[in-house]
């Protein structure tokens, strides 16, 4: 089979970087260093291991020609004065004690790059004051030992004449201080739009896809509650938000869909804390916000085919009765499933007949989990375990799935305190009655979006693959790391249009249009 991009929504210059966090021109080249975000929120983050999510792109002529995965964000670039060489400074606080980074210096012909100092240090600032000579401004190695560390950085100069031969700097004694101001967050979009002449704004991940009954698309994304897409693939309408979609069900009319929003952190009167979250009914016909169904508290939908929704708390220490919603929106009953938290009970499923859910202790929920499924009258009603092999006994975590038929199939993967190993990822297909493995998948990535036409399971992972899967066994159909503009993609979203169409929602912003055909 093969998988054809008929059309890209969404697209624009700069796509590839998401957010821009640093910014240099020169002869006509632009490098933009960006963060593409985690991909973690409160109701879900079992796509957010291994996941890379800062770039470095270089572009010139009106394409990128150049993107490369940095392992921490970018925090300042320069252009040699007259080699095509580019400095490279990554960093940040890495949460408890460390200021971690490196300095780079990559050819832009060639796209080769170059690490230049020996420890893994922030580096805050890079300059070039001739051809021979560049200084660094790094960060204090921890925060023990220097106070005011996030606001202090010590000179740096190093002087090579061949500033592609592989050796390692060595770090000073931290004698040359300088004082750091503050980021501004804006400043690096200013920046861009500066050199790119034009106003210029990422669109941010694409959490939800799906198709319209006269063949259009809409989408959940970071900053819009909602957005539709002509069949024509015009823009038809989008509704601003400040945080933005992570989850969309579309009544089974065709007419209205649930979103589940998600708002920034924020400072407040007593601390930092999330912004209010809350689910809108929005009218598909002209993006109007008909209802809000939220309960007080930030929820994670589970959703059914005849339009029924379960609002499920999601915060762990936290309890509150999950409320199940008919599908008119009023109020079906409440049920105790104890805590929720990011990891280990995340169970988006396509496709079902009722609300599933995974649930576990009462006074430890990440332990022994349960799928269940929520009924009439918020019943609940437990199928079977999470665990598929009762021998293995093994701590398995939740990710999304879809119901095809008689068959559940769901990813996940299996906690190990020294993180995801190597085939710790899985989709497993299973009997949707008895819980039975038909089959099982392992990966080495977690699984971001999974659905099926009841033939093929498509499956998408966070290092961007893409994989085809045969229902019946498992079989693989077809793999793929699906570029735009020779450039690769990850997908974030994925939703069927029939047998012949895929939707797919990148984390840069963007909407592809694939068709679906087989090989002749």
């Amino acid at each position: 089979m093969r998988l054809t991009i008929t059309r890209v929504l969404g697209d624009g210059p700069f796509a590839e970087i998401g957010e821009p966090t640093a910014v240099a021109a020169s002869g006509g080249l632009v490098a933009v260093g960006g963060d593409l975000g985690s991909l973690y929120w409160d109701g879900d983050g079992s796509a957010d291991t291994l996941w890379a999510q800062y770039r470095l792109g270089v572009y010139g002529g009106g394409r990128c020609r150049m993107l490369e995965v940095a392992s921490w964000r970018v925090n300042a670039l320069a252009f040699h004065p007259s080699l095509p060489l580019l400095a490279v400074g990554t960093g940040s606080y890495d949460g408890g004690n460390y200021f971690d980074g490196e300095l780079l210096v990559f050819d832009v012909e060639t796209g080769e790059g170059i690490s230049l100092i020996e420890d893994e240090r922030e580096v805050r600032r890079v300059r070039w004051t001739d051809e021979r000579t560049l200084e660094v401004l790094v960060a204090p190695p921890n925060d023990d030992d220097f106070t005011d560390s996030h606001g202090r950085g010590f000179a740096e100069v190093i002087v090579r004449d061949d500033w592609r031969a592989p050796e390692p700097h060595r770090l000073g004694e931290h004698v040359d201080e300088h004082s750091v101001p503050a980021g501004d967050a804006g400043a690096a979009l200013d920046r861009l739009r500066e050199v790119a002449g034009e106003s210029w704004t990422p669109r941010g991940q694409v959490w939800a896809v799906a198709a319209t009954r006269d063949g259009g698309v809409i989408a959940g994304r970071q900053g819009v509650l909602l957005e539709r897409w002509t069949a024509g693939g015009e823009p038809a309408w989008s509704v601003p938000d400040e945080g933005g979609a992570k989850q969309l069900l579309v009544d089974p009319g065709g007419e209205t869909s649930l979103v589940n929003v998600t708002r920034p952190w924020r400072p407040g009167p007593e601390g930092w804390h999330w912004g209010p979250d809350h689910v809108f009914r929005i009218s598909l016909d002209d993006g109007r916000v008909l209802a809000r169904l939220d309960e007080g508290w930030p929820v994670v939908l589970s959703g059914a085919r005849d339009g029924a929704v379960l609002l499920r708390h999601t915060n762990y220490r936290e309890e509150h009765p999950a409320v199940l919603r008919n599908p008119e929106g009023g109020k079906a009953g409440s049920v105790a499933l104890h805590g929720c938290d990011t990891v280990n009970q995340p169970f988006a499923i396509r496709g079902a007949d009722r609300p599933l859910v995974l649930v576990g202790e009462p006074d430890a929920p990440h332990r022994d989990k349960w799928v269940a499924a929520v009924g009439e009258n918020a019943a609940l009603d437990r199928l079977f375990p999470l665990e598929w092999d009762a021998e293995l006994g093994r701590h398995l975590f939740g990710g999304p799935g879809v119901l095809a038929g008689d068959t559940l199939v769901h990813a996940g993967s299996v906690y190990n305190g020294r993180g995801l190993l190597p085939g710790n990822a899985f989709v497993v297909a299973r009997n949707a009655r008895t819980g039975e493995a038909r089959w099982v998948h392992t990966a080495d990535v977690p699984v971001t979006a999974i659905d099926s036409d009841g033939v093929r399971v498509h499956v998408a992972y966070n290092d961007g693959g893409l994989h085809v899967l045969d229902l019946a066994d498992g079989g693989i159909l077809h793999y793929e790391e699906l570029t735009v503009h020779d450039r690769p993609v990850v997908l974030l979203s994925l939703a069927l249009d029939g047998p012949d169409r895929l939707l797919a929602g990148t984390v840069d912003g963007r909407i592809l249009d694939l068709a679906i055909g087989r090989e002749a």
